[in-house]
């Protein structure tokens, strides 16, 4: 499709046309197909994962050419393994797909094999750097670089500047988005502003990719690397005292025993966090004791293991596991972790040495502890006491309402003794026999809702039910009527 458009003031004397092509794009985005069991990535036999996306058939003007590739990707025998591969052909075909690859008859498009002098834009030559940047680099770098470029980007958008050609962004312009790195830019996870250790590591980023542009000679100079780095106070932590360790190592013994052979590997060898979730037991040799190690500035680190490490090695009972089992898991043993994210990995256990404040609640107290979970969440509401009165456990739901809080249970003693009704009641636990489960749901019924509704022959049930379930999905609504309409039948009937 081609529009033409006509401009009547410009800087000739006469109007001034040019087309516009709209072509359609003939292709969909290339797309990883992963067989599953159970809701779960499988590797079984007959399971095939392959590469797919749609083609645009030339009779019928649709995408409805269903291509595939697996590309040897079945060979590998792990889900990892073959996620990796699979996102990597991925991207390789999205690559080839937009340089004007046919997968039809296999051929690229002339119009992308002439275009040799193709011109960047900022967004583009960005994008393009950082493609060639991450091709062999560890995830958890290339995730930091996707995020710090996309703060760059969104900023250029924002600014009119992402559609600049490469050699029109200025100096000036970067030392605009420093400006808005350092007064303007929110971190939407913590709320905080940047430190200066974070804006430095984004121009730093940024810079490399402009180093790769300048290699690439898609401009002529790297002008970033030549900003001076914002200077940044160093945090200093304060080293755990021994009695500080001691009582930590006690406190684990009873609620966290596991984490102790995780601090023991960042307080022996001195491993990063990270260091330690990468741990496989084909990286632990316990014949001569060698510890082998991904760090962060080399491939590979090894070094021996102390004596004061082997126990708790020994602890983990690691003999005859699978050398690709992860050493440290959620489930509290070695064994397999699916996730690739070492932010993730991180996260988790860092989260279990989380409540360091006094005033926070310690999450072991509570756990597999349903009547101290119940008097926290409980407390303080509705006539309930604070969660060392027990109220929360005392007066939680009973009966065929799930009559719950003090209030509530108070109210229905009132009513029984207004009444005088003879059935023995015994405190809160008496909901729970058969006669006043039934009888406090329907006195809670008709006195906090058929006081509010006008029950006639006419009312509708949908407003019932509006009263008594108001969050109820308005397409259940046809159903609870029909129920309703069965309920009354068989209740007439019984008359």
């Amino acid at each position: 499709m081609k529009l033409e458009v006509k401009i009547s003031s410009g800087p000739t004397n006469g109007p001034i046309s040019f087309t516009i092509n709209m072509a359609k794009r003939q292709y969909s985005d290339p797309k990883l197909y992963i067989p599953k069991v159970k809701g779960k990535p499988t590797v079984a036999p007959g399971k095939r994962w392959y590469v797919w996306f749609l083609w645009r058939n030339p009779e019928t003007d649709k995408l409805d050419i269903k291509i595939k590739f697996s590309k040897g990707i079945n060979q590998y025998q792990t889900v990892k393994e073959r996620t990796q591969i699979g996102k990597s052909l991925v991207k390789a075909y999205t690559i080839a797909l937009e340089k004007g690859w046919n997968p039809v008859d296999k051929s690229i498009s002339k119009k992308k094999k002439e275009s040799q002098n193709k011109i960047y834009t900022l967004r583009s030559g960005l994008n393009y750097a950082l493609e060639l940047k991450t091709r062999n680099i560890k995830e958890s770098t290339r995730i930091d670089y996707e995020y710090r470029v996309s703060v760059f980007i969104h900023w250029a958008e924002k600014e009119s500047k992402a559609g600049l050609e490469l050699d029109k962004f200025t100096l000036t312009d970067f030392y605009d988005f420093m400006d808005y790195l350092e007064l303007e830019y929110i971190n939407k996870k913590t709320k905080q502003r940047l430190s200066n250790t974070s804006i430095g590591n984004t121009k730093r980023i940024i810079s490399s990719l402009f180093t790769e542009l300048k290699n690439r000679r898609l401009i002529e100079h790297n002008f970033i690397k030549d900003i001076p780095t914002i200077k940044s106070k160093p945090i200093k932590n304060r080293p755990f005292t021994f009695n500080e360790l001691q009582d930590i190592r006690k406190y684990l013994e009873v609620h966290d025993p596991y984490m102790i052979s995780f601090l023991s590997f960042m307080i022996y060898p001195l491993l990063r966090p990270r260091e330690i979730c990468r741990l496989k037991i084909e990286d632990l040799n316990t014949r001569d004791w060698i510890l082998g190690v991904e760090t962060k500035t080399e491939n590979r680190s090894y070094s021996r293991i102390i004596e004061k490490m082997k126990p708790a090695i020994e602890a983990m009972q690691i003999e005859g596991l699978p050398g690709g089992y992860s050493l440290f898991t959620p489930v509290d043993k070695p064994g397999v972790w699916e996730t690739t994210r070492e932010d993730s990995r991180a996260s988790y256990f860092s989260s279990r040495f989380s409540f360091t404040d006094s005033n926070k609640k310690n999450p072991y107290d509570y756990e597999k502890n349903p009547e101290k979970l119940t008097n926290l969440l409980y407390c303080c509401r509705y006539g309930n006491g604070n969660e060392a009165s027990g109220d929360g456990w005392k007066f939680r739901g009973r009966g065929i309402f799930q009559l719950t809080w003090k209030s509530n249970y108070d109210a229905y003693y009132e009513f029984l003794k207004e009444k005088n009704i003879e059935w023995t009641y015994e405190g809160p636990e008496s909901l729970s026999g058969e006669m006043h489960s039934v009888l406090s749901a329907m006195w809670y019924f008709q006195s906090k809702v058929l006081s509010s509704v006008d029950i006639t022959s006419t009312t509708s049930s949908d407003k019932v039910t509006a009263k008594i379930n108001k969050y109820t999905d308005q397409g259940s609504y046809d159903g609870r009527d029909a129920l309703f309409q069965k309920t009354k039948t068989n209740i007439n009937d019984c008359n």
